[in-house]
């Protein structure tokens, strides 16, 4: 087999690689920044068109609202954290939640930079327990490019109802787990 013809055919095999993969679109590859500021102007919209008023990180590009204010409450900063929560698309699509009708609050290490989504992590530092805030996270610090389960499209704007039940410290989560497995 001659060498022009080995490169004949691999290039025939890429070229029909590579349009196999198909279904890629410009979308597909939207600059961060670009997707930023589609995103920004989108959560903005949503909350102007609801009459909403929020704050706005500018850090990270996140918005809230207080919605429940406890000015007597410890802070979330740093702490395991006890919540309970609603998550959902910004259209309004509900695709997770945890209330008290489920049991105990959902416990979760805040600061450990292991808590999806990633802007709840930012979140709970704003919190005080006792406090309700609602979230409006852009894609990059909700699932990203990734999604979540098939009702979560990957780069997702989410909507995120968090009440701040309660914290505990390390010690507090070892003798809670010990007395669970003592009456085990």
């Amino acid at each position: 087999m001659s060498v022009i013809f080995r490169i004949i055919y691999i290039s025939l095999f890429v070229t029909l690689l590579l349009h196999s993969c198909g279904g890629l679109d410009d979308n597909d590859f939207i600059d961060s920044d670009e997707l930023a500021r589609r995103e920004d102007e989108t959560i903005s919209n949503f909350l102007s068109d609801n009459n909403i008023t929020a704050e706005r990180d500018a850090t990270t590009g996140i918005y809230y609202t207080v919605d429940v204010e406890n000015n007597d409450g410890e802070s979330g900063a740093s702490k395991i954290c006890g919540i309970y929560y609603k998550a959902s698309l910004l259209e309004g699509d509900s695709f997770d939640e945890h209330n008290p009708d489920d049991g105990e609050s959902v416990l979760l290490k805040q600061g450990s930079n292991a808590i999806l989504p990633f802007g709840l992590d930012f979140g709970l530092n704003l919190m005080n327990t006792g406090e309700t805030f609602t979230f409006y996270l852009p894609s990059r610090n909700a699932f990203g490019g990734f999604g979540f389960s098939k009702n979560v499209p990957a780069n997702s704007i989410m909507k995120l109802e968090v009440t701040l039940d309660r914290e505990m410290t390390t010690l507090d989560v070892l003798l809670m787990e010990g007395a669970v497995i003592d009456e085990f």
